[in-house]
């Protein structure tokens, strides 16, 4: 990982690991439509990335929240590092949510539904 990708790597984990600024975050950039339906007094950290060792222009964060109606779900923070749009992303998008449901049911096998992300 070259110094630049490492050096924002670690800014970005470090500060949005602190459940106060990701809630800050979360309140400034998504649509109200989205924040109703989001309990973010219970935003905690989940996992702290599902990026692989190659993947080097990326980094994340998983935060469990719970939502207005009662159930669970995840906020995954995904930053990329490209300087160009990647019209494909869209296919890790879904790996990543694969593997946070695969994740979530080892943990909760006694849920019999998955949580939205």
């Amino acid at each position: 990982m070259g110094i630049s990708y490492s050096v924002h790597d670690r800014f970005f984990k470090e500060t949005l690991s602190h459940a106060e600024v990701a809630r800050d975050f979360l309140i400034n950039y998504l649509p109200e439509m989205v924040l109703k339906h989001l309990d973010l007094t219970s935003l905690k950290i989940s996992k702290d990335s599902f990026v692989k060792e190659g993947e080097e222009h990326y980094s994340d964060l998983l935060y469990q929240v719970n939502l207005s109606e009662g159930q669970k779900g995840y906020v995954y923070f995904l930053f990329e590092h490209k300087s160009y749009p990647d019209l494909y992303v869209c296919f890790q998008l879904l790996r990543y949510m694969i593997e946070i449901w695969e994740l979530h049911r080892r943990q909760h096998p006694e849920e019999e539904k998955l949580p939205l992300i």
